[in-house]
């Protein structure tokens, strides 16, 4: 199960994001691992949407420099950008405090 995969990676501190598809929706969550900082979780499938997903996926973006990864969903196929809270967002994040 999800849960089962989630506490066997909790004991990594390095593991801050975890993306999953093949439930057909999007959603973010922030877990705690046992070390207790922050892990997002990324669900993005598109498949049931009109045309099979019309091509959209998630793009992630990451800058060290400032501190942060950028979520956007795209659809080269549509060209074109979902701009809601579930495709288009940002998490901040210490990279050099989590990656050694």
């Amino acid at each position: 199960s999800a849960d089962e995969v989630f506490a066997r990676l909790a004991v990594h501190d390095q593991v801050f994001l975890i993306t999953c598809g093949h439930i057909a929706a999007e959603h973010m969550q922030v877990s705690t691992n046992d070390h207790g900082n922050p892990v997002w979780e990324m669900l993005q499938d598109y498949q049931n949407r009109v045309h099979g997903g019309e091509g959209f996926l998630r793009l992630l973006r990451f800058y060290p420099g400032r501190d942060e990864i950028r979520a956007i969903t795209y659809s080269p196929w549509l060209d074109s950008y979902e701009q809601d809270e579930d495709s288009y967002f940002t998490i901040d994040i210490h990279f050099d405090e989590r990656l050694p």
